[in-house]
């Protein structure tokens, strides 16, 4: 899937969120505890620790390669 794609989904899903709690078949307590619970059945660990997981994985890896042209010409294609 496509980050687009999963952005539509995300709305989506929290369009149905919002009206089960506007027509009272929810609360947003019980969404949050059910999204908890289902976020561990998916993915093995809660949000907390997979997203600390992503932001070290992130820092760790070296993003460097966009310095590989210099300056001058990053930053004139920026000014197009």
């Amino acid at each position: 899937m496509t980050a687009k794609t999963n952005e539509i989904n995300k709305a989506r899903i929290e369009g149905y969120m919002l009206a089960g709690v506007q027509v009272g078949l929810t609360s947003n307590e019980e969404l949050k505890g059910l999204m908890i619970n289902i976020h561990v059945e998916v993915f093995g660990k809660s949000i907390e620790q997979r997203r600390l997981e992503y932001a070290l994985e992130y820092r760790s890896e070296e993003h460097w390669e966009i310095y590989d042209s210099p300056s001058f010409t990053r930053n004139s294609k920026s000014d197009s």
